[in-house]
Order: C-alpha cells, then sequence, then structure tokens
C-alpha cells in the first residue's frame, strides 16, 4: 500500500467523488442541492460548497444514500476512490488500501482486525453467488478478491461448516466449489 499522501476521511473521499461526479452530470451546486431537496434531504447550495471544500466534517448515510441516488452512481463509488491501493481510513486508526475497503463495504471480504468467522457469518445465503467466468473451469473469475483468498484456505471453511449457523450453507457450497475445481485441475 502506498503511504506518501496521507489517508483522506470517508467524509474527505465523499466530498471529493461528489464534486467530480457533479461537474461530470455538467450540475452546478445550486441544481444538486435542489436535487436532494426534491428527495427529502434539505440542502441548499451553500452545504454542496461546503462539502466540497471540506469545511463540512460529516455526511449522514440518508446523505450519502440520497448523494447516490440523485447523481445516479452506487454509494460505493462515493465512498471510496477508484484506485485500489488509495490508503483508505476506514476508522480513525484503521487505514486499508480502497480495493480493499470496496470489498469490506460489499461484503465480500474482511479487513484486518475484524473476528473473521462472525463477518461470514452474516453473509445471507440468497446473497451467495459463486462469481463464476463463462466457458471457463475455474470457479473463480480473476477479480474475485473473496473466492481467491477462501480458496487458499479450505481448512477455514470446514471451520464455519463445522461451527453451522447462517454462513455454514455458503461454506459448504464455496468448499464443494474448490473441491470440484481442484479435481478439475488434476
Amino acid at each position: 500500500m502506498e503511504q506518501d499522501a496521507a489517508p483522506l476521511s470517508p467524509t474527505q473521499v465523499v466530498a471529493k467523488r461528489v464534486r467530480e461526479v457533479r461537474q461530470k452530470r455538467g450540475l452546478t451546486a445550486a441544481q444538486l442541492a435542489e436535487q436532494m431537496t426534491r428527495v427529502g434531504v434539505p440542502w441548499k447550495r451553500g452545504v454542496v460548497a461546503k462539502l466540497e471544500s471540506g469545511l463540512r466534517e460529516a455526511v449522514s448515510v440518508e446523505e450519502l444514500l440520497a448523494l447516490a441516488y440523485v447523481l445516479d452512481v452506487a454509494p460505493v463509488h462515493l465512498l471510496v476512490p477508484f484506485d485500489d491501493k488509495t490508503p483508505y481510513r476506514a476508522t480513525p486508526t484503521q487505514v486499508e488500501p480502497a480495493g480493499a475497503i470496496r470489498d469490506w463495504i460489499r461484503g465480500a471480504w474482511y479487513i484486518d482486525g475484524v473476528d473473521v468467522r462472525g463477518f461470514f457469518s452474516e453473509l445471507p445465503d440468497h446473497e451467495f453467488r459463486p462469481p463464476d467466468r463463462p466457458g471457463g473451469k475455474r470457479v473463480w473469475g480473476p477479480l474475485s478478491t473473496y473466492g481467491e483468498r477462501l480458496g487458499r484456505d479450505p481448512e477455514w471453511l470446514r471451520e464455519i461448516i463445522e461451527g453451522g449457523g447462517p454462513g455454514a450453507a455458503s461454506a459448504r457450497r464455496l468448499l464443494a466449489a474448490l473441491e470440484s475445481e481442484q479435481q478439475q485441475g488434476d
């Protein structure tokens, strides 16, 4: 992870991305404020200006979701920089590469310091979709951090299965897919 510049806070990243997307969409600060008000977040042009200039210290979850909605962008793309190696301040003391934070926000992978078993136990079974590559033999696509990391640790999957709980069914599917892939490769 590059450590040249101090990592931006989540609010600083949101401010930078809002300005970039707003300008790309050809909106003025006043127009963005009007759209925010229209969707139930009463903003004035000055709120947009304070956010984009760094004078606003925080953005609420409701504001983030409304900004994503009116700017036609996924919330994660306002919250996290695009460069996966950019240092990102997840908490005041936890800095991780932006790519790891994006995976964490999406629920695809954990960041250092969290209880891995607890993290994956909250993966709803209906959301599990192994990232297959169409026409390929491999179960995990080349960009699947989740699959690649889990693929290196089948014992961890077995521990989740043995522990039961909501993540066990997903872990069983992952382990079966991994073992199938390994058999095809042999």
